[in-house]
């Protein structure tokens, strides 16, 4: 490959990047589940909203530490 990376790190970097992905498409769910079950400010569904967020955050964290540490500490 013209990075110098086989294929089993290119397996994780895409691996972390769809880690990413699945968890967005699980946010966007809840929120659209939430707003199913109440239009009104709630703030349970307030919690909830920002918990899915931080989950999106940590998987974004997660991928950057894999890409780091692929093609730069590695």
């Amino acid at each position: 490959a013209a990075t110098g990376k086989g294929a089993g790190e290119w397996l994780l970097v895409l691996g972390g990047w769809l880690g990413v992905m699945v968890v967005e498409l699980l946010n966007s769910a809840d929120e659209e589940s939430f707003d199913l079950v109440t239009t009104e400010w709630n703030e349970r569904v307030k919690r909830g909203k920002d918990m899915a967020s931080a989950a999106i955050f940590l998987a974004m964290v997660i991928n950057a530490g894999i890409w780091a540490y692929v093609f730069l500490i590695q």
